[in-house]
This record gives C-alpha cells, sequence and structure tokens, in this order.
C-alpha cells in the first residue's frame, strides 16, 4: 500500500528512526548478538604439544614417544633429531623409533624444547594451524601450510 511517498508493508511496525544510540543500547545489541553466536573452540583445544614419555636408563635418557611426535608435527625424525640434541646440548641416537639421549635430560626441558620446535618449525604463522611442512628453496627453508597457503620463512635454520 502506498501512503505518499511511504509504502506500508504488512505487519511491519515503524520504529522511531533515532540515530544516536547510546554505549548502553549498543553494548545490549552486541551481548545479544555474541548471545546467539555458536561456541567455538580455542585452538589450543584441538591441538595439544605431546609430552615426552621419558625413561632413564642409567646415564642416558630415552624419549619414548619420539616416533609418536614426529607423526603428530608431520617431520622426518632426522630433523627433529637434529633440532633436539642441539637444543638440548647433548649427543643423542635414534634406536626404534625412540631417540636416546647420552645424559640424562629433565621432562621439563624435553618439554620445553618440543614447545619452541612446534612454534618455530611446525605451526602457521598466519592461521596457528599445525597442517604445514618445510619446504627449502635455495638457502631458505619455509613454513608452507597446507591450509591456509600461505608461506613464511622460518626463524632460525635447522641444520
Amino acid at each position: 500500500m502506498r501512503d505518499g511517498n511511504r509504502i506500508k508493508a504488512k505487519g511491519y511496525k515503524a520504529q522511531p528512526s533515532n540515530h544516536m544510540t547510546s554505549a548502553n543500547d549498543y553494548k545490549q545489541l552486541l551481548q545479544r548478538l555474541r548471545a546467539g553466536l555458536p561456541q567455538t573452540q580455542a585452538k589450543s583445544d584441538w591441538f595439544e604439544v605431546p609430552k615426552a614419555e621419558l625413561k632413564i636408563l642409567g646415564r642416558k635418557t630415552s624419549l619414548e614417544n619420539f616416533g609418536d611426535i614426529c607423526e603428530l608435527f608431520q617431520r622426518k625424525p632426522q630433523q627433529l633429531y637434529v633440532y633436539l640434541t642441539k637444543k638440548l646440548g647433548t649427543a643423542g641416537n635414534l634406536e626404534d623409533h625412540k631417540l636416546i639421549f647420552n645424559s640424562v635430560v629433565s621432562q621439563t626441558q624435553i618439554d620445553s624444547a618440543l614447545e619452541t620446535y612446534y612454534q618455530d618449525y611446525v605451526k602457521c604463522p598466519v592461521c596457528g594451524r599445525p597442517d604445514t611442512t618445510l619446504v627449502k628453496k635455495g638457502r631458505v627453508t619455509y613454513i608452507k601450510c597446507m591450509a591456509c597457503g600461505a608461506e613464511s620463512p622460518v626463524k632460525s635454520e635447522l641444520r
């Protein structure tokens, strides 16, 4: 229906137009909007850096779940082996999906080193997902994200 220059629709109640809304009205609208959104999980909920499972063997330490960690990070065991031995300042060797350090290493030291490795060499700096691969172009190593397609140079070089 037309009423002069206005169109009246069935069931539509005109609200008074007030372009100036108070901060309280805005906050209430924002709270209503947020309440209607679905709950999302924090990124840390769906991926956690695994804790090291250690066994002390005299003067040596065995990282029992080394193979599982490499599989979860989608990295070659040799890459993680080189990183951990350099980071912890001890020699070691790989035996049957285990990494054996030639000294006693604490749980805290290994967990901290694994977290640092994850942040620097696994987690995508753009989207934060762990679905990445390491790609070497010339002398520079990049983290290539399979989720968002980003390529970012790693902070420090793996040798």
